[in-house]
């Protein structure tokens, strides 16, 4: 049952949180994706676009998600897991959702560190 105070889409993200925990140590080395329920999002809020882009760099939001519930909740749901902070805690990583509701999940090098190996 939804807690009034909670957001509306936190629920859901906790479900599919083992999901993501699962595949978030293999994101350096290959791109993730994760085919979500396009009706499980529809019977929570009726939106014409789901998609969003979430970045964490070092365990932090690092884009501005204020216009998205759904990547606030998705941050939420992550900030609030010890196991996946643990894993994002260094490193640059992007969640992208697309209009078909493929949740795409990868770990990018950082600039200095590409610099660094280059010389």
């Amino acid at each position: 049952m939804s807690n009034g105070n909670k957001s509306k889409y936190v629920e859901l993200w906790q479900r599919f949180l083992p999901k993501i925990i699962q595949v978030l140590p293999d994101c350096d080395k290959n791109m993730h994706h994760i085919l979500l329920n396009s009706y499980e999002f529809q019977l929570i809020g009726n939106m014409k676009n789901y998609s969003f882009n979430l970045e964490f760099l070092d365990g932090k939001v690092s884009n501005n998600i204020s216009g998205s519930a759904i990547a606030k909740d998705l941050a939420t749901v992550i900030e609030g897991s010890p196991e996946a902070m643990q894993i994002i805690s260094s490193g640059h990583y992007k969640f992208r959702m697309d209009k078909q509701f493929s949740l795409c999940i990868c770990k990018h090098e950082r600039i200095t560190e590409m610099i660094l190996n280059f010389t």
